[in-house]
């Protein structure tokens, strides 16, 4: 007697409520391939899933390699049989508003197999497609955001301040800058830029290593990398940007050694949200933080569950969680710590940190 299992009760039962009387059961029996097994394997366990367009429209590939048809974008049944003492599998597809059974195939465990990893392999590539547009967009919101600032700066005039950037070696890599104060009302920020490279580094078109918000702190601590270090300091103001003068660092010591680094992720909470704070990568081959966030996956990780936010100053190791990203239930964070050349492929080159696990008004493990 053939075991027909709860996914198809319930889904015969939906199907009889809501689809014209439908009886896949009688579809299945009428198809002479499926009499023929049945009769062969009585004892064959039977699966019925029923699939919207977007779950068809997934399960496209694997329909195509084991059937050679391309399903239409509507609700179908995806049936399963599988003779527990053989290695032999059917599989069928019936379509819900036709009735039709669409394809009905017979393959041995082997051959579904190697199915499935061709559907893995798909969606790993569609994976890095997304990774790619996901990039692009970062660029093409680089470049807005250079443009907004370059009207901003035909809109308002700034103070005529001189920004005199000095600095003070200290132990290890680390370099204290110190530069003279804007103090006017069209304050917007400071931006600690670095280039090993350019000798008059500017943001945006060398990027920035620390953000300042507040005028009144004009102290940063970047790190030196090997060779010539060249720092200045970006005012953006309502009128425009300013520029300090630039600093030229030789650096020869030696670098923090981040063998071994074994990052942990710690949580607290702020105003009922919670705030992550992580471990340093202290090297010159770090190029991300990414944020990661689930609430299906207990071991997410970048880029399989996407991210929260990135971050790629080294010493900004510490974010509070948006109340978005803090949802009722059950919250898994972890910092993926991305490394230079895990973008070729090198998974070796993505550090993760603990998960932390939070239950909204709960406590983290």
């Amino acid at each position: 007697m053939k075991k027909i299992y709860i996914a198809f009760l319930v889904s015969l039962v939906l199907l009889l409520s809501s689809c014209r009387n439908i009886d896949p059961v009688a579809l299945l029996k009428a198809n002479s391939q499926v009499q023929a097994f049945l009769e062969q394997y009585p004892n064959a366990d039977i699966t019925m899933v029923k699939m919207n367009a977007d779950q068809v429209e997934a399960d496209n590939e694997f329909a195509e390699t084991i059937c050679g048809v391309e399903l239409q974008l509507v609700p179908h049944y995806k049936v399963k049989m599988v003779d527990p003492d053989s290695d032999l599998e059917v599989y069928a597809y019936i379509e819900l508003e036709s009735q039709e059974v669409v394809c009905v195939r017979k393959i041995g465990k082997e051959e579904a197999k190697v199915a499935k990893e061709k559907e893995v392999v798909k969606v790993e590539e569609q994976k890095k497609e997304e990774y790619k547009k996901e990039e692009q967009k970062k660029e093409e919101y680089k470049e807005e955001e250079k443009q907004e600032y370059e009207k901003e700066q035909k809109e308002y005039e700034h103070c005529d301040i001189d920004i005199q950037l000095d600095y003070e070696l200290l132990d290890g890599n680390k370099i204290m800058l110190k530069w003279t104060p804007y103090d006017c009302e069209d304050f917007e920020a400071y931006k600690v830029v670095w280039s090993n490279s350019v000798e008059n580094p500017k943001y945006p078109d060398q990027g920035y290593v620390e953000g300042i918000s507040g005028y009144e702190k004009t102290v940063a601590e970047p790190k030196l990398k090997s060779g010539v270090n060249y720092f200045a300091i970006t005012v953006l103001t309502k009128g425009g940007n300013v520029y300090s003068n630039t600093v030229k660092v030789e650096y020869e010591g030696q670098e923090a050694n981040c063998e071994g680094y074994d990052p942990v992720l710690e949580s607290s909470f702020e105003g009922g949200n919670p705030v992550l704070e992580w471990t340093p990568y202290e090297c010159d081959d770090l190029s991300y933080y990414k944020v990661v966030w689930s609430q299906t996956n207990s071991d997410p990780m970048y880029p399989d569950d996407g991210y929260i936010s990135v971050i790629s100053d080294y010493s900004n190791t510490k974010m509070k969680v948006p109340a978005e990203k803090y949802k009722e239930g059950t919250n898994y964070y972890r910092i993926s710590v991305i490394l230079d050349g895990f973008y070729d492929g090198n998974d070796d080159l993505r550090l993760n940190t603990n998960v932390v696990t939070l239950v909204k008004n709960g406590t983290a493990t």
